[in-house]
């Protein structure tokens, strides 16, 4: 007789319920279940997400590309740091050997000698001249400065009755290139700099007759001599004055590094200058003033290893002291 245990009867509830129950639900297949195909697909879809995933990472490698390309155009890189230093440039190592003390140095240095001169000598007369006009560089190689006006002053004394010996100073407002730096130069962060010439020599001048020819008061003269220049670089250490650092391949059309000869000064550079011309002077026209005209020409034999020259040309009014 069956007897009705309730031990027995929780145990089989118990039984029941977690079969049917969701966490179990994949026990199918054989022998005991049929194949379940239902749930099946669900892992699947798994699967199948991560696949894409990968297809996704297969598009990286393009924009990967891209970067490499503009990598390979090395100067590509300061674009995105745009300097504005000359001191950025490719190749450029500011130099400190330059100092101010000695390009003020050179500058007194030729009128020293004319006051000299003017004491020791036995002709006690001196004349002051204050100018002012231009000069016309040439293209030379990369270089190519821009036609600029010179203003300054020039001191002579008597040596001799037709000798005399001069100090000169000029100031070139702007000693820069025409063409430099380039556009694209500029895009790369080489800014165009202000540079200021200094000019400073001493020359030796013969005038002609004595009297002077052409009337009495009117004196032609030929003129030579050595000196310098100095630069004056403002807001930075150095400038580019010519040639070109970067440039477009034209096959590639990428911008590569421009292997050229490039030229830079900096700040107090001096280079040393030879001149040479003539002019006419008309002396104690209105009591010590007169008049002046100058023409001469001015070589660098080694402007960063180029020989640069360019024909200036002066103007003013002359002021004479004493007597020959």
């Amino acid at each position: 007789m069956f007897r009705f245990s309730l031990p027995r009867a929780a145990l089989f509830i118990l039984l029941s319920v977690t079969f049917c129950a969701s966490s179990f639900a994949q026990l199918c297949g054989p022998p005991l279940y049929p194949p379940c195909p239902t749930p099946t697909p669900a892992p699947t879809p798994a699967p199948t997400a991560p696949a894409s995933t990968p297809t996704a990472p297969t598009q990286t490698p393009a924009p990967t590309s891209a970067p490499t390309a503009g990598t390979t155009a090395a100067p590509a890189a300061p674009t995105g740091t745009p300097g504005t230093s000359v001191t950025n440039i490719p190749g450029y190592t500011p130099s400190g050997s330059y100092s101010t003390g000695r390009t003020v140095a050179y500058i007194i240095a030729p009128f020293a000698i004319v006051a000299g001169t003017y004491f020791l000598g036995h002709h006690h007369q001196i004349e002051i001249h204050p100018n002012a006009g231009f000069f016309w560089p040439r293209q030379v190689d990369s270089t190519h400065l821009r036609d600029e006006g010179i203003y300054g002053l020039k001191a002579s004394a008597s040596v001799t009755d037709n000798v005399r010996v001069e100090g000169s100073f000029g100031y070139i407002n702007h000693f820069e290139s025409r063409f430099a730096p380039t556009k694209l130069d500029q895009s790369f962060g080489i800014a165009p700099r202000t540079v200021h010439g200094l000019l400073y020599d001493v020359n030796g001048v013969f005038e002609f007759g004595q009297p002077p020819i052409f009337g009495r008061r009117v004196s032609p003269y030929v003129t030579a001599g050595v000196g310098g220049l100095s630069t004056q670089v403002r807001q930075d250490t150095g400038a580019v004055v010519g040639g070109e650092f970067y440039t477009t391949n034209p096959t590639t059309g990428t911008v590569v590094l421009n292997s050229g000869r490039k030229i830079i000064v900096a700040d107090n550079t001096p280079f040393f200058t030879v001149n040479y011309g003539g002019g006419v002077k008309a002396t104690n026209l209105w009591g010590p003033v007169g008049v002046r005209v100058d023409v001469r020409g001015r070589t660098f034999p080694n402007f960063r290893g180029e020989v640069l020259t360019w024909p200036e040309a002066t103007a003013g009014l002359t002021f004479t002291f004493g007597e020959r």
